[in-house]
């Protein structure tokens, strides 16, 4: 296998691993998605890893989030 052979596999397989991370996310979405912005809150900051991004992209999506200081609206 050729150098360049060797950088196509591994850029397969990162790809492979971002597709396979954003599903993660979109599976922890549909599963939080239920719950009330409160709940989706306390979701957040005591989850981890694609758990805690799936939260996080909910709260932006309703708009708890202003761009300019990323901070909580209550």
């Amino acid at each position: 296998m050729g150098f360049l052979d060797g950088v196509k596999k591994a850029g397969q397989l990162g790809y492979q691993a971002l597709q396979e991370k954003r599903e993660r996310i979109e599976q922890y979405k549909a599963k939080f998605d239920r719950l009330d912005d409160e709940a989706l809150y306390r979701r957040w900051k005591s989850s981890s890893g694609d758990a805690q991004l799936a939260c996080l992209f909910l709260l932006k999506e309703r708009g708890y989030f202003d761009r300019s200081q990323d901070s909580y609206r209550q």
